[in-house]
């Protein structure tokens, strides 16, 4: 189990932990990165020097703050996580409209744990360029879960406001 309040807000893994024996018929993954999937390395070069580029100052993007071997690195450790995917039966997504609301909801959460504007930034800053990159795997065709996966959108206040079958 993975606990965000250690380290002040930066996280780690719990001590605590719990053995399940099987058989069991549902298991719940929380987490933000469930179901990512890993990049060609072509294309993450292609996303990468497209983010890099002077006409990309119009929108900016998470991904220059991070070397391409770094992200690199991330895609690579992705293709570590394809076994536990390809076990996925199906998918219950909650994705917000805007990821922009990452941002509001972190700083509310920090503001709990008296962290400073900074630390929240920086927090935040180690995962957002993963959903730029790699949350799009959760809709790819290949997936065992394809047309069986049920995605609720939330607005700012957490509220659904739409829900998708994909």
């Amino acid at each position: 189990m993975y606990d965000k309040s250690l380290f002040h807000g930066q996280g780690d893994r719990s001590a605590k932990g719990v053995t399940v024996r099987g058989p069991v018929d549902v298991v719940i993954f929380e987490g933000w990165m469930n179901g990512f999937g890993a990049l060609p390395d072509e294309e993450l070069a292609a996303r990468y020097a497209a983010a890099s580029s002077p006409s990309a100052e119009d929108t900016p993007s998470t991904l220059v703050k991070y070397s391409k071997a770094t992200l690199d690195d991330i895609n690579e450790r992705l293709r570590d996580y394809e076994d536990v995917w390809n076990a996925i039966d199906c998918f219950v997504q909650i994705r917000p409209l805007d990821m922009l609301f990452v941002w509001e909801w972190s700083l509310q959460v920090m503001e709990v744990w008296e962290c400073l504007i900074e630390e929240v930034r920086q927090f935040i800053d180690r995962y957002m360029p993963s959903y730029e990159l790699f949350q799009d795997g959760i809709d790819k065709e290949s997936t065992t879960w394809h047309g069986k996966g049920l995605r609720f959108r939330v607005d700012s206040h957490r509220n659904i406001v739409k829900v998708e079958k994909f």
